[in-house]
């Protein structure tokens, strides 16, 4: 698996040509934090399509399902719920797929996976650095950062929402992203109305993309039952602790 919710990190870039309210990025990073300021919660489609590195060869990967996030007392919670397609191969004959769903209830993140109808779990405490958690507002800008050189590239419009481009590009160490993928590259698309990343692309050294993912059908402040934040392991399945936990 090359990550474990299939979050691969959300990133965000700097524009070249924007309003004459976001000439900079420092004015850019205030925008979007004003933005996700007023986001308490927000229901979205997503896919992810990816090259995953097995052995000498690279299998695709596709995944499509749901992401929902809402704000409560302790911070933000999240729940993502997929299915995830491996390619055949000569390593997986008939291909693989793979159904996961990873809650987030503000102390513990859970990930249940679904291979051969056999579950397994695993627990534990997101990291503030984490590139798979969904993040949004200046600490998105804090990740990238950390994770490269950050670059304003432009505006455009997806599916008629306008956004912000940014890019960040490896600086002398590889761009961190959690999983086995290597990209030397990588470019985020974030709404305007939101300060939300709706479009992730990772390229490698030759400017091959490496993974894409897209927000769809998002959905901004919609009433979301605190329930679907809440997770128990099936019965007589054993959790498993991923990290450790403090």
């Amino acid at each position: 698996m090359y990550s474990r919710n299939l979050f691969a990190g959300i990133v965000l870039t700097l524009i070249a040509s924007v309003s004459a309210n976001a000439e900079t990025i420092e004015n850019v990073e205030r925008l979007i934090e004003e933005k996700w300021a007023g986001i308490t919660s927000f229901r979205a489609d997503m896919s992810m399509n990816v090259k995953v590195p097995l052995g000498p060869i690279e299998v695709p990967s596709n995944a499509e399902g749901t992401i929902e996030l809402m704000t409560a007392e302790n911070g933000r919670k999240y729940r993502l719920d997929i299915k995830n397609h491996l390619a055949k191969s000569f390593l997986l004959k008939d291909g693989l797929t793979q159904e996961l769903l990873t809650v987030f209830d503000g102390e513990f993140e859970y990930t249940e996976m679904t291979v051969f109808g056999r579950k397994q779990v695993s627990k534990r405490v997101p990291d503030e650095s984490d590139t798979n958690r969904p993040m949004g507002g200046s600490a998105v800008f804090e990740r990238l950062r950390n994770q490269g050189d950050v670059a304003l590239a432009g505006e455009t419009t997806i599916d008629g929402t306008p956004v912000w481009i940014i890019d960040v590009t490896a600086n002398g160490k590889p761009v961190d992203v959690q999983g086995p993928i290597d990209p030397e590259r990588i470019r985020v698309f974030i709404a305007q109305d939101s300060g939300l990343q709706i479009k992730l692309l990772m390229f490698d050294k030759k400017d091959k993309e490496l993974l894409r993912m897209r927000y769809s059908n998002v959905q901004l402040n919609p009433d979301l039952d605190d329930t679907r934040f809440e997770y128990t392991p099936p019965p007589g399945v054993k959790v498993t602790l991923s990290d450790p936990l403090t």
